[in-house]
């Protein structure tokens, strides 16, 4: 699925700063109108001098008003998000101080790293297969990191989710579980002699890859 978008109104080209900007962005899919849509179809990242709060409304066949006030000026990156798909690309909304200036903030595409599959060529190649690890040997410790995902199953770049984390280790629960603040957590876990089976849940349900099975040798 491809989106693109379009922008018009008062402050498609900028504005100025500690004022309401507000921007009319029109959504496609594959160079459609999208027939049924609502204001949570979008959600809106931004980056740049600041991450203000971003209001969203409307949603009616792709049409929305994204809005915020910026309390600084500078570059802002505003990156749109239609149903889990990342739009083509970022859109850049200038904010003059009160000389009428526009601060640079370059940008950088740290959010686009959380869809590598969608902004490359191999996204249109069929998944490889994947092939099962088995961690054998004197295996002492291991840490797993896993990384929470949103309601469409795409990346979190943002932390807060340790209490929808579960962990267990041979039945036994782990309790520490750290959060990078990033989207990503991670557990160390120190192995026994013998059999070890470690499975990671989120709010219920085993996450992808788990539960892991390893036999670990005895020191002898």
């Amino acid at each position: 699925m491809s989106v693109t978008y379009t922008t018009s109104g008062r402050n498609a080209k900028g504005g100025q700063v500690k004022t309401m900007l507000l921007v009319q962005v029109a959504i496609k899919i594959d160079d459609q109108i999208p027939f049924k849509s609502q204001k949570s179809d979008l959600e809106v990242f931004v980056e740049g001098p600041e991450e203000p709060k971003v209001s969203v409304l409307g949603g009616e066949r792709g049409n929305f008003h994204v809005g915020f006030t910026p309390n600084v000026a500078g570059q802002f990156w505003l990156e749109f998000v239609y149903k889990g798909t990342v739009a083509n690309e970022p859109f850049l909304l200038p904010v003059r101080d009160l000389f009428n200036k526009v601060p640079e903030h370059p940008y950088t595409g740290k959010f686009r790293s959380n869809f590598p599959e969608q902004l490359s060529d191999s996204s249109q190649k069929p998944p490889e297969e994947r092939k099962e690890q088995k961690l054998e040997g004197h295996v002492v410790a291991v840490t797993f990191i896993f990384r929470a995902l949103n309601r469409y199953g795409k990346p979190k770049s943002t932390g807060g989710d340790t209490d929808s984390f579960s962990v267990t280790a041979n039945g036994e629960k782990i309790t520490l579980i750290e959060d990078a603040g990033d989207g990503t957590y991670t557990v160390d876990y120190n192995c026994v002699p013998g059999n070890n089976e470690v499975d990671v849940q989120y709010k219920g349900q085993s996450i992808k890859g788990f539960p892991v099975k390893f036999f670990r040798k005895t020191d002898d």
